[in-house]
């Protein structure tokens, strides 16, 4: 058990279990035992050009988001969470913003997308790449990260949601 506890936290071993982990998630996954009751509307590249001729280019105007959340509500979504930022007005179509803000308001179930920037700190000199070293050479978890900043909803769309979530990626090696 010590061993193991050893070898978990060598980077190199630990790399070789990342690279482990994701096989296994893609030849044990089960599609069948999905959730029915959980459904993804994704916005892709293939949804912005097909959609191109009706919604116009991307960024599209905040109306789209006000018939989705509409047809949402209408089919009973329980939660609606969005990982599209809407930090800034739409330049061609401001009144869109108070339309979506009354939207997610009659929705009541809907959550936004916030941002946080990470503040980069150079390593001191010596220290380990991923954290510093603790007892008898065995690697601590890296510190966790600082934010400089974040990116909010607009103020209106924010006031309306029922919370607002991360939508950071931290991929591992």
């Amino acid at each position: 058990a010590i061993l193991a506890l050893i070898l978990a936290h060598i980077p190199f071993t630990h790399t070789i279990e990342l690279k482990t982990l994701d096989a296994r998630f893609r030849r044990f996954a089960v599609p069948q035992a999905a959730r029915s009751d959980i459904v993804l509307i994704v916005v892709d590249e293939e949804s912005v050009q097909r959609l191109q001729t009706i919604l116009g280019r991307w960024p599209w105007p905040r109306v789209a988001y006000v018939w989705l959340l509409d047809f949402l509500r209408a089919g009973g979504a329980r939660t609606v969470a969005f990982d599209i930022l809407f930090a800034e007005p739409h330049l061609e179509k401001p009144e869109g913003d108070r339309a979506l803000a009354q939207a997610i308001a009659r929705s009541g179930n809907v959550y936004l997308a916030a941002a946080f920037h990470q503040k980069r700190i150079a390593p001191e000199s010596g220290d380990p790449p991923l954290g510093r070293m603790a007892l008898e050479g065995i690697r601590a978890p890296a510190d966790p990260p600082t934010y400089e900043g974040v990116t909010l909803p607009l103020p209106e769309l924010r006031a309306a949601a029922k919370g607002i979530g991360s939508i950071n990626i931290d991929p591992d090696e």
